[in-house]
This record gives structure tokens, sequence and C-alpha cells, in this order.
């Protein structure tokens, strides 16, 4: 398999290496991935590989990847996938930014009138520019509020 090079920069678009790195990834999880599938998702993981008996099978992760500073626009897709976890990878150059955004999604996901239990959120936010303000972090929501599962580690690339 030819080696993968990262983006040089972090303000170049991340898609073209991403996209294929998270159909990749697919098999680690036992599951088999799609590019835009349904609403046109970027990357989705499935149980099993699609067949005609849709009963037989289910999404496991709906991910999105959005190197655009508008990516709540992203979240609002996944609101309305059912997938056991809904992915969102995007970039900002500041903190203050991507924490307003992250807390102001808390209230919009409490407003919707329907949301499917269980599901799971995982939000993985890189740094925008170089020299970067912050390295990668990442988030989890569980429905109530936001909790950072990086702790401070550091993400190497």
């Amino acid at each position: 398999m030819p080696e993968k090079r990262l983006p040089e920069l972090f303000n170049v678009s991340w898609t073209s290496y991403i996209i294929p790195l998270l159909c990749d990834l697919s098999s680690t999880f036992s599951c088999f991935p799609d590019v835009e599938y349904g609403p046109r998702l970027d990357v989705a993981y499935f149980d099993r590989g699609q067949t005609p008996d849709w009963d037989e099978w289910a999404m496991e992760a709906a991910i999105e990847h959005e190197n655009n500073v508008f990516w709540q626009e992203e979240l609002c897709k996944l609101l309305l996938v059912n997938a056991g976890l809904k992915v969102l990878i995007a970039y900002s150059e500041y903190e203050k930014e991507y924490r307003e955004r992250l807390n102001q999604f808390v209230d919009i996901h409490k407003s919707r009138k329907y949301n499917t239990s269980g599901c799971g959120w995982l939000f993985i936010i890189g740094p925008r520019l170089i020299p970067a303000s912050h390295d990668f972090l990442a988030f989890k929501f569980d429905g109530e509020g936001i909790v950072d599962i990086t702790n401070g580690s550091k993400i190497i690339l």
C-alpha cells in the first residue's frame, strides 16, 4: 500500500486525506464503509455490507468532516441520522470559538423534540492554521454536556 502523507499545512483541505483514511479504518471496527451515504454523509460505517435485506444492517457510525469554518451545518445533518456514534471532525482557530459552538450545540440538541437515545457523539477539533493555536482535541457528548476526552494529552501526527 502506498505511503500516505499528511497535508503539510493545516490551512489546506484535509478532505482528500481524511475520507480515504476513515474508509480504511472501518475494518478496524469490523465495519463496512460507504461514502456520501444517505443525506450526503461523508462516511458511514455499517455493521455488515449493504444488502437488499435492509433490516439486517445498521449504521454504526456517521462521520462528517468539514474544512469550512461553518462546521455547525454538519452538526445539523448528524442530528437527523440514526447511528450508534455520530462523529464531527472540524477545524477551528480559537478555543473560545469552538467551545462556544459546542456549548450552543448542547442547547440545540436539548431543544429538539426527538433525539435518538443511546447514540454517542464524538467531536474532533483540529487547528486551522500554522502556527497552531491548539493541538487536536477530542470531546464527547453524552446527551447532557460536552466532556474533553483528550485531557491535555498531546496528539502528535
